[in-house]
């Protein structure tokens, strides 16, 4: 178990937004506008993951080109240095919307999905965090592919130019040893009935 969680590199935890919405009250001071812009927000529809990238954030850009904020998408970015890359975290509040992922070339290599409100979206339709795996490997046009990383590497599939895996946290030993095993790729009859999709990425998962 140690070494799949070694090989998926960045799994970022699926967050929850803790903004609460303040109690109508006589002594409620905040300001119109404000509650204004912070209703608007909820109606801001998100962009979908692509190929090419998220919104604004394109995978092969410069990192010092990508924008520090987007309405609605995210309002600050924290860097995160690992063994292996360089993580850049886009948040909205307490929530991980997206990471991507610099493998020392300060341009943007991989763009993988934190939180399940923004959809991956291809000619097969949408998907989204937590989605039941069994959804994903039914479309058509599905496949998997074997990617390595020196002696070890990881079984992903793959639909319209986007990189899935199942969820770390639900991953049995069993399942953990098929998408470890070179020689034979993994088929959907052998995946737990209820798990789900842990990682949503685009660029190349290494």
């Amino acid at each position: 178990m140690k070494k799949i969680a070694s090989l998926l590199i960045v799994l970022p935890l699926i967050a929850s937004c803790t903004g609460q919405k303040k109690e109508s009250k006589d002594t409620d001071t905040t300001p119109e506008f404000v509650k204004e812009a912070e209703l608007a927000i909820d109606t801001i529809t998100l962009p979908s993951l692509t190929p090419e990238g998220l919104g604004p954030v394109r995978v092969g850009m410069v990192l010092d080109s990508v924008p520090q904020g987007v309405v609605g998408l995210y309002d600050r970015i924290e860097r995160d240095a690992t063994p292996d890359a360089e993580v850049y975290n886009f948040m909205m509040g307490e929530e991980t919307m997206f990471s991507v992922l610099d493998f020392g070339s300060s341009h943007v290599d991989v763009i993988c999905l934190s939180s399940p409100r923004i959809a991956a979206r291809g000619a097969g339709g949408e998907l989204h965090l937590g989605d039941p795996m069994s959804s994903l490997v039914s479309k058509p046009g599905i496949s998997t592919e074997y990617v390595s990383l020196d002696d070890s590497g990881l079984w992903y599939w793959r639909l319209d130019g986007l990189w899935y895996n199942v969820n770390e946290a639900e991953c049995t030993p069993q399942t953990a040893q098929m998408l470890e095993s070179r020689q034979t790729p993994p088929k959907s009859a052998q995946l737990p009935a209820d798990i789900r999709i842990g990682y949503i990425g685009t660029g190349s998962p290494y």
